[in-house]
């Protein structure tokens, strides 16, 4: 997975309840991102905790099993009682560097946090579509599915990521068009769909003019669901 592709050392880390995989103990384990994180991540968690490298783990794969056991019950109960969590092959959390980041960087990193946290699961998703799994039962080469996931994507991850992400695995002819035109129009729904807005509110508040999400939105929003109701007709009478 891409985590190279971002410019700051990770704070998300994942959490793995794993009930049914192939040549794995049931039980929870944790995958650092930063391997460099592994002793402030220790000192954070449970004593008992085993930290040990599960048999056959690649040495320059920092997943650590942290307890053997069964872990369905409790998987259930932290995705909010969720029954896939428990009846799956395995189940993942997210863990976040949440108190330090803000303090060093301040409250606008909470944003990234949640950014990094998107991008991260919808990694996991496209892999998982890519190996054949099917994670949310959605066929990126099927035209009627490509168009609403970009348009998605783009304002969880911003619309340029949203490309990278899903190009690799848009199989149709008219996938860089429909991706191009989705991603461009879905941009304009909120702030954080482009890059271009971002860097736009910045410059407007350098200069004395204030453009907040509720301000953005009240256009945003509407012009944006218009566009995309205009392009998905036009797609449809195409075939």
């Amino acid at each position: 997975m891409p985590w190279d592709a971002m410019a700051w050392d990770p704070p998300i880390h994942l959490g793995l309840f794993v009930h049914r995989v192939d040549d794995i103990a049931p039980g929870l384990y944790l995958f650092v991102r930063d391997p460099t994180k592994m002793g402030s991540l220790k000192r954070a968690m449970h004593p008992r905790f085993d930290w040990s490298t599960p048999p056959g783990c690649p040495p320059d794969l920092p997943l650590c099993m942290l307890e053997a056991g069964d872990a369905r019950r409790l998987a259930t109960q932290l995705s909010c009682h969720q029954g896939i969590a428990g009846d799956g092959a395995f189940s993942l959390a997210m863990f976040a560097e949440y108190q330090e980041t803000l303090f060093e960087h301040g409250a606008w990193f909470y944003r990234r946090l949640f950014w990094e946290a998107g991008m991260v699961g919808q990694v996991l998703y496209l892999e998982a579509e890519a190996a054949g799994l099917r994670a949310a039962g959605i066929d990126l080469g099927d035209l009627r599915w490509l168009f609403p996931a970009t348009a998605v994507l783009s304002n969880l991850v911003s619309n340029v990521p949203a490309v990278m992400l899903l190009l690799p695995h848009a199989s149709h002819p008219l996938a860089g068009p429909i991706l191009a035109l989705s991603s461009t129009l879905a941009g304009n729904l909120l702030i954080v769909g482009s890059i271009a807005n971002i860097i736009v509110v910045d410059q407007a508040a350098a200069l004395g003019v204030r453009i907040g999400w509720r301000e953005h939105a009240r256009v945003g929003v509407p012009v944006t669901l218009a566009t995309l109701a205009v392009a998905a007709a036009w797609l449809a009478l195409r075939g």
